[in-house]
C-alpha cells in the first residue's frame, strides 16, 4: 500500500487538537479512507508489518491510534484521515515503558527530528507521551505489539 508523502506530517509533527472529544468504547473497524495508513485492526503481524488500531487516551482525551509496521499515528478521532503526530519507531520512539496496569509511555529518542530543545544544559528528563488503554489485557497487547515493532524497525 502506497501513501502519498505530501498527505503526511513529517516525523514529530503535531496539529491542534479539539477542545473534547466523547470517548469512544469499542476498537472500531477502519474506514476506506485510513486504510491506506493501516493493513487491519486485530494487531500482532500482518504480510511482515506489525499493525494494531483502537483507542487509547492521550492527554485525558480518547484518541484513535494506528500501528502499522514502523509508524505509530495519533488521530483525533476514528473519521479523521490525518493524523494529529506520526512517529517512525525506528528513528523517533527509544521504547515502551509500561507504567502501571493501564499506562504506557512512548519514551521519545531527544536527536528526532522535530524533538523539543532542552532549556537548560545538562541532562534532561527523557520525552516522552503517555496512553492510557481501557484493561490490562488492552494495555498488555498495543505494549508487546507496539514493542515488537520497534525491535523490528532497528533490524530492518
Amino acid at each position: 500500500v502506497e501513501v502519498d508523502p505530501a498527505e503526511e506530517p513529517g516525523p514529530g509533527e503535531a496539529h491542534g487538537e479539539a477542545e473534547s472529544e466523547p470517548q469512544e468504547e469499542a476498537q472500531p473497524l477502519p474506514l476506506p479512507q485510513q486504510q491506506q495508513h493501516y493493513a487491519h485492526t486485530g494487531g500482532g503481524m500482518a504480510g511482515g508489518a506489525y499493525s494494531r488500531a483502537g483507542v487509547l487516551k492521550h492527554e485525558k482525551k480518547a484518541r484513535h491510534c494506528v500501528l502499522d509496521g514502523q509508524r505509530f499515528s495519533i488521530y483525533k478521532g476514528r473519521g479523521d484521515t490525518k493524523p494529529q503526530l506520526v512517529l517512525l519507531l525506528r528513528t523517533d520512539v527509544q521504547r515502551v515503558w509500561p507504567s502501571n496496569q493501564t499506562t504506557f509511555s512512548l519514551i521519545l529518542d531527544p536527536n528526532r527530528p522535530g524533538a523539543k530543545q532542552p532549556k537548560k544544559p545538562g541532562p534532561q528528563p527523557p520525552e516522552k507521551l503517555e496512553f492510557t488503554a481501557e484493561t490490562p489485557h488492552e494495555l498488555n497487547l498495543w505494549v508487546e505489539t507496539l514493542q515488537s515493532a520497534i525491535a523490528a524497525a532497528r533490524r530492518g
